[in-house]
């Protein structure tokens, strides 16, 4: 007799190979945690909602000097009223934005209004967020001025 042991075959050929289902599931299921993951991150991180940024503090609009100035500033304001904000600010009726006459109330002076213009963020209850808009310095001070001259007598701003 021999001493080398005999040759033990080891066949799979009767038994399916699950190491390709069992990778593809882990797969599946990693892409699907990252992808609800990048989704909404901030839910899966103990619950706790992240900051948004805070919006950039208002610069300092200066009032207009003299009559001439306030003239120009009213006419700019009032087109800029009808180009860009009529369809959703009215004087005193709420629309899809709140109306001026809620605006220099939450906002009492030039600098705010004219900053809370360009819609920073929304922080008005019950109203969605306004567009975006890139308004110059002086634009955001003739609309400020606009709104704010709108408002004399109808208790909003700086009757």
């Amino acid at each position: 007799m021999s001493d080398t042991p005999a040759k033990i075959e080891y066949s799979d050929k009767d038994k399916p190979n699950k190491t390709p289902i069992v990778l593809a599931v882990a797969v599946a299921i990693v892409a699907a945690v990252i992808s609800v993951w990048g989704i909404n991150s901030s839910t899966l991180m103990a619950g706790v909602n992240s900051p948004s940024p805070l919006p950039t503090p208002p610069a300092v609009l200066a009032a207009p000097s003299d009559k001439e100035e306030t003239d120009r500033l009213l006419s700019v304001g009032a087109t800029l009223h009808q180009q860009q904000c009529a369809g959703c600010h009215s004087i005193e009726a709420k629309l899809v934005g709140p109306s001026y006459l809620e605006i220099s109330t939450k906002y009492r002076d030039l600098s705010e209004i004219g900053f809370a213009s360009t819609h920073p963020k929304n922080d008005w209850d019950g109203y969605d967020d306004g567009p975006h808009l890139h308004l110059d310095k002086e634009q955001q001070r003739a609309i400020a001025v606009w709104i704010l001259s709108s408002m004399k007598g109808k208790g909003g701003g700086n009757d």
